[in-house]
């Protein structure tokens, strides 16, 4: 990737920086709780848990920011189903 590329695609990340924030957030939770590592998990457990996420959020759910959730549990499966050699 040469440095015009990396210049777009930070300024493109820059567009999503409240998502990208409301992700972290979710994480920061997450890690503080005692339980496996999330890698622990197949990326099918994680789409389960995301689908859930956005049933609820239809649903009109307010206890949680699921949509974050959902965002946070769908790059877990993307990123458990990537592999290093696959990228």
């Amino acid at each position: 990737m040469g440095l015009e590329s990396a210049i777009f695609t930070l300024a493109r990340l820059a567009e999503l920086e409240d998502a990208l924030l409301a992700i972290a957030e979710v994480m920061r939770t997450g890690a503080r709780k005692p339980h496996e590592h999330w890698r622990a998990y197949p990326a099918t457990h994680h789409l389960e848990h995301a689908r859930a996420h956005l049933e609820r959020l239809a649903e009109g759910d307010r206890s949680e920011e699921h949509l974050a959730h959902a965002a946070t549990r769908l790059l877990m499966a993307l990123a458990t189903k990537v592999q290093p050699h696959e990228r």
